[in-house]
C-alpha cells in the first residue's frame, strides 16, 4: 500500500516489514485510514504501543519534521519513545544525528526531531511547531493540557495527532472519540477495540482477568468500553435502540421534533409514533436555506398524518417558525413553538432523561443521535445553577429534536377528546 505524507509517498507495507511490524488486522485499519485526528479506545494488550512508534517511525522518514510522543508521564512515554530508539539504533544508526534515550530526544540527519513529552509538565509542550503526535494514555491527560498546550501546537503546521487509550469516563477523549463517530466529521476519526481484538491476546488471560476483576473493571481495561460517569444526564441509552424506520400509516399516530440549525449546527427533524413511542423518521442536515428548511419539515409532517411540529423557536428560529405557520395554512399541521431559557429546557432535557431512563422511547441505531446523546452533560455554575448541554465544540441537535419530539408526546396525549387508535 502506496501512502502519502506531507508530500512524499511510502510503501507502507515494505516499511512496516523493513522494521519488523506485521500489523494484526485491526491494527491495519488505523494504518490505513487518514484523518487528521484519531482517537483509539483499545483494551489492555491490545497492541497500541506498537502501533504508535510505526506511526512515528512511518512519519519520520520526511525530512524537517516535529514529532512528539507525549504521555501522562516521562516513565510512560519511554513505552512508544523506546520501540522508536530501538529501531534507528540497531536498524538505521546511520540516519541519527543526535540522540539521548534519557532526554528522549532523537534528531535524524533529514532534520526530523522525535520528541518524548511529558503531559505533567504543560510548560515543556508550548511553543513548537508539531507537524504529528502521538499521545498514549489519553484519557488521563487533563482537558486544559489537551486544549491550550497540545492542540494549539499542531496548529501552524496543520499537524495530525493519534490519541491512544483506556477508556477513562467521559473526558476530553471520550469526547474525541464521540466526534470521531459522526459521518459528516471530515478530520475526525475513532475505533474501540477489545483486547480479543489482537489475535496474539490469549483467550484464556480473558477468562481469568474477567473472573477476577469486577465487572466494571473488566468492561473498561478489556472491553474498552466507555462508563457512565456522574456528568452524563441520559442513562440507558443502548437499552433505548431497537426496532427500524418506517413510513406514516395515515391517522393521528405522530409528532414531529425539530431543532433548527444555528450557523454551523443541524436542522434535525424526528417523528415519534405515538403508540409506543418509537422514532420512526430522522432527517439531518445543514448549509441549506431556510426556504428549503422548511419545504422538508411540512413534507416530513405530511407524510405522517399531517403530524404536530414542536419547534425550537429560540433566536433565529422565532422568525423562521414565523414563515412555517404561514407555509402550513390549509393543512391540518399544528405548530408549537418553543423558546428555551435555563429553565425550561431543563425541564424538557429532564422529560426526555426520564424516558429514556425508563425505557419509555425508542429509536433505531441512529450514530450521531446515539453519540449525543451519551456525550451529553450537565454542570453546575458558580451561581448553583444546574446547565445542560453538549461539551464546547459539540452538537447537541438531535437530542433537543428528540426532546422536543418528547415533549410533543406529552402535549399531544393531553388533548382533550384525543385518543390514540
Amino acid at each position: 500500500m502506496i501512502v502519502e505524507y506531507r508530500g512524499c509517498q511510502l510503501n507502507q507495507q515494505r516499511f512496516f516489514q523493513h522494521i519488523g511490524y506485521e500489523p494484526h488486522p485491526s491494527q491495519a485499519i488505523i494504518h490505513k485510514d487518514n484523518s487528521r485526528f484519531k482517537f483509539l479506545a483499545c483494551g489492555r494488550r491490545w497492541g497500541k504501543s506498537m502501533l504508535a512508534a510505526s506511526e512515528i517511525m512511518k512519519a519520520s522518514v520526511v525530512p524537517n519534521q516535529m514529532l512528539w510522543i507525549v504521555a501522562p508521564t516521562y516513565e510512560l512515554s519511554k513505552k512508544v519513545f523506546r520501540e522508536v530508539y530501538k529501531y534507528y539504533t540497531r536498524k538505521m544508526p546511520h540516519w541519527i544525528e543526535k540522540k539521548s534515550e534519557a532526554r528522549l530526544y532523537l534528531k535524524l540527519f533529514n532534520g526530523t526531531e522525535i520528541v518524548g513529552k511529558s503531559a505533567d509538565n504543560p510548560d515543556s509542550l508550548i511553543g513548537e511547531g508539531v507537524t504529528g503526535m502521538v499521545i498514549d494514555e489519553a484519557a488521563r491527560i487533563k482537558k486544559i493540557v489537551w486544549e491550550e498546550s497540545l492542540r494549539p501546537t499542531l496548529s501552524d503546521n496543520l499537524g495530525w495527532c493519534i490519541a491512544i487509550s483506556t477508556p477513562r469516563g467521559r473526558n476530553w477523549f471520550f469526547e474525541g472519540y464521540i466526534r470521531g463517530q459522526d459521518k459528516l466529521e471530515l478530520t475526525y476519526a475513532s475505533w474501540s477495540f477489545k483486547s480479543a481484538n489482537n489475535p496474539y491476546f490469549p483467550p484464556e488471560e480473558e477468562i481469568e482477568a474477567k473472573r477476577t476483576s469486577s465487572s466494571r473493571a473488566f468492561e473498561q481495561e478489556y472491553l474498552a468500553m466507555f462508563l457512565t460517569d456522574a456528568g452524563g444526564v441520559f442513562r440507558g441509552v443502548k437499552a433505548c435502540v431497537k426496532g427500524d424506520f418506517h413510513d406514516g400509516e395515515g391517522g393521528v399516530h405522530y409528532v414531529m421534533g425539530v431543532d433548527l440549525a444555528k450557523y454551523t449546527d443541524f436542522t434535525v427533524i424526528i417523528v415519534i409514533d405515538l403508540r409506543d413511542n418509537h422514532v420512526v423518521f430522522f432527517d439531518r442536515f445543514n448549509q441549506i436555506d431556510w426556504a428549503l428548511q422548511r419545504k422538508r419539515i411540512k413534507s416530513a409532517a405530511m407524510k405522517y398524518g399531517q403530524c404536530p411540529v414542536n419547534i425550537d423557536a429560540t433566536g433565529v428560529g422565532d422568525s423562521v417558525v414565523e414563515e412555517l405557520v404561514n407555509d402550513v395554512r390549509g393543512t391540518n399541521i399544528q405548530i408549537y413553538p418553543h423558546k428555551f431559557d435555563n429553565r425550561n429546557k431543563n425541564t424538557i432535557i429532564d422529560n426526555l432523561a426520564m424516558m429514556i431512563e425508563e425505557g419509555k422511547v425508542s429509536f433505531p441505531e441512529i450514530d450521531e443521535l446515539i453519540n449525543e446523546l451519551q456525550i451529553f452533560e450537565y454542570e453546575i455554575t458558580a451561581s448553583g445553577n444546574t446547565k445542560l448541554n453538549a461539551p464546547d465544540g459539540y452538537h447537541d441537535d438531535c437530542v433537543i429534536s428528540l426532546a422536543l419530539g418528547c415533549m410533543g408526546i406529552n402535549l399531544t396525549k393531553t388533548v382533550d377528546n384525543f385518543a390514540i387508535a
